[in-house]
C-alpha cells in the first residue's frame, strides 16, 4: 500500500509538471530578410514566454558549418522586470538521424559582447564589431554539432532587439533568456529533444550558473545533464572598487559601467548621480556606440589629459 501511495503521488507530481511546461501547437511563421527580421511586428503578438514568433535560415558567424541547419529565431521571453519582451538567439542542428528522444542540446550563454542592438552574436559577420570573439565561439560550438549536439543560443534581451537595455550580468533574466530559446528551438525544430547541458563563458559563464539554477523549475519538460561555466563574471564590488581607487585606468572599467547602467535602469532605487560624478555620467552613452572591443580599445572613456579613468564620485570613499 505505501509504495502504491509513493507511486500515484509521484504520477500526479510529474502530471503538474507537464501541465504547467508551456504548449506550443501552432506553426512558426516564416519571419522577415535582413534586419527587419529584429523588429516585432505591431501590434506585438500575444503568446507565452518561450514560445517562437518567427524565424528563418541563418547566415552570418553563428551558422555553424559542420550543421545540416542553422535558423535564426525571434522568440518570446522575460526581461528582468517579468515582462514579456522579443529576444532573438540561434539554433544549429547536426546532420544525420536524431537518436531516440531527439538530439541532445548544448545550450550556449555567451560572453560579454557590448550593451547595444548590434552587439548580438546572431548578427556578426567578418566585419562585424566582435567578429574575434564570435568567430572563437563559432569553432568551439561547431565542434559539439559535429559531434551529435543541436547547439541553441541566445542573444540576450537587447542585443539584437531593440527591447530595452540589456540587463548585463543579471543573472536570473539571462538565465531565463537562455531556457526560453531552448523551448523556441523545440518549437521551431522538434527533432530537438529534452535533454540539455549549459556551457557558457565570462557574461555567460555567469549565465550559465543561474540558467541551471533556474532550469529545473523554470523549464520542468527539459532535463538538465550539467553546467559548464569558463571563467563566470564575479567580484564585480571588487572591481568597482579598483576603478575608484586606481590611479591608471583599469581594463574593468567598461564592465563596471556596463553593470551600474544595466542596474540602474531596472531598479528605480539606485541612482546613477550618487554614484558618478557628471563627468562620468556624461560619458555613458559611449558605453552605446559600437560593442565592447571599441570601448575596450579606443579610450572614449579616458580623457587624454589624465591618466586615471573617468571618475567615480567620492574616490577616497569605501564601497558601501
Amino acid at each position: 500500500m505505501f509504495f502504491k501511495q509513493k507511486f500515484i503521488v509521484a504520477a500526479l507530481f510529474a502530471a503538474v509538471l507537464l501541465a504547467t511546461a508551456p504548449t506550443f501547437a501552432a506553426p512558426v511563421p516564416d519571419g522577415p530578410a535582413g534586419d527587419a527580421f529584429y523588429v516585432p511586428p505591431k501590434p506585438f503578438p500575444v503568446g507565452l514566454a518561450g514560445s517562437a514568433i518567427w524565424t528563418r535560415p541563418l547566415d552570418g558567424t553563428m551558422a555553424l558549418p559542420g550543421a545540416a541547419k542553422n535558423l535564426l529565431v525571434l522568440y518570446r521571453s522575460l526581461d528582468p522586470a517579468g515582462h514579456i519582451v522579443p529576444v532573438s538567439g540561434t539554433v544549429s542542428i547536426p546532420p544525420g538521424t536524431p537518436p531516440a528522444g531527439g538530439w541532445p542540446v548544448i545550450v550556449w550563454t555567451h560572453g560579454t559582447t557590448g550593451l547595444a542592438p548590434m552587439c548580438a552574436p546572431s548578427l556578426d559577420t567578418k566585419n562585424g564589431p566582435e567578429h574575434e570573439y564570435i568567430a572563437v565561439i563559432q569553432t568551439l560550438l561547431d565542434g559539439f554539432v559535429r559531434h551529435g549536439y543541436a547547439v541553441v543560443a541566445t542573444d540576450y534581451q537587447g542585443l539584437g532587439v531593440a527591447a530595452g537595455l540589456h540587463p548585463f550580468l543579471q543573472g536570473v533574466p539571462n538565465g531565463q533568456n537562455a531556457l526560453d530559446m531552448l523551448r523556441a528551438a523545440r518549437q521551431v525544430e522538434p527533432a530537438i529533444g529534452t535533454r540539455y547541458a549549459v556551457i557558457g563563458h565570462s557574461q555567460g559563464g555567469q549565465t550559465t550558473l543561474f540558467t541551471a539554477a533556474e532550469g529545473p523549475r523554470y523549464t520542468p519538460e527539459f532535463k538538465l545533464i550539467g553546467d559548464i561555466a569558463f571563467a563566470p563574471a564575479s567580484h564585480v564590488a571588487a572591481r568597482l572598487d579598483a576603478v575608484r581607487h586606481s590611479a591608471k585606468v583599469e581594463l574593468a572599467l567598461p564592465y563596471v559601467l556596463y553593470v551600474l547602467q544595466s542596474y540602474a535602469a531596472y531598479h528605480p532605487g539606485i541612482d546613477l548621480k550618487r554614484i558618478l560624478t557628471p563627468e562620468a555620467l556624461s560619458h555613458l552613452p559611449d558605453l552605446q556606440i559600437a560593442c565592447m572591443t571599441r570601448a575596450l580599445t579606443t579610450g572614449e572613456l579616458v580623457h587624454s589629459d589624465r591618466q586615471s579613468a573617468i571618475p567615480v564620485a567620492s574616490r577616497s570613499r569605501g564601497t558601501s
